[in-house]
């Protein structure tokens, strides 16, 4: 029997659109945080959608296009064609009990951006069956095709860290106070206290996703 989706497309666009608008509101980096999306976006699926879910550190490949045959890859890449991550090389994505998931997707776009490649793709949702995943990171032959590699020590030391920050905690809570389960309508901004002791309006971002990868 086929297994379901872990979340559906409106979960899954709800949970990007709080995570960035918060994000964006508070960290001028540009770009997604893959670390920060997918921390808080497994957080989210435990607590407020009920789905057990864990952030997981590594190598990771994403074919986006195919006309262009763009491959994203988030590794450290040896001479041989190996691949292996490290703390300067490397992705997060949400693993649930039957798929992998990564929140930053509709932001990928954006990770183009950053080295040089001004392709506007569209802003899709990326949540795949584990027993889809490509043999290797040589073998993506269509969009949707991915393989990632988990670092379990890597994963192990900045969960770590991420938990003994205390702005990824506030982050995390301000984001499931806002989230809404679709149908339900949400907030369009929400009252938030920044370090200065001000409030400030973080307004919930217009970006939404269609299609999924």
């Amino acid at each position: 029997m086929k297994k379901k989706l872990s979340i559906t497309l409106p979960e899954y666009e709800r949970i990007f659109r709080v995570i960035h608008s918060v994000s964006r509101s508070f960290d001028d980096r540009p770009g997604a945080s893959c670390l920060f999306y997918n921390t808080v976006g497994a957080l989210m699926l435990e607590k407020a959608l009920k789905v057990r879910a864990r952030p997981v550190m590594g190598a990771a490949f994403f074919r986006v296009d195919d006309p262009t045959a763009t491959v994203l890859s988030f590794a450290a890449m040896s001479d041989d064609g190996s691949c292996t991550s490290n703390e300067d090389a490397f992705h997060c994505w949400v693993e649930t009990e039957s798929h992998i998931i990564d929140f930053t997707a509709p932001a990928y776009r954006e990770y183009l951006e950053k080295i040089g490649q001004r392709q506007q793709l569209p802003r899709k949702m990326f949540q795949r069956k584990k027993f889809d995943m490509a043999e290797s990171h040589h073998h993506l032959r269509r969009e949707g095709d991915y393989f990632v590699q988990a670092n379990a020590e890597l994963t192990r030391r900045s969960l770590e860290k991420s938990l003994q920050s205390h702005a990824v905690g506030d982050f995390a809570n301000i984001c499931l106070q806002w989230f809404v389960r679709p149908p339900k309508s949400i907030k369009e901004s929400l009252s938030v206290m920044n370090d200065l002791h001000e409030v400030v309006q973080v307004r919930l971002t217009p970006l939404s996703v269609s299609g999924a990868w």
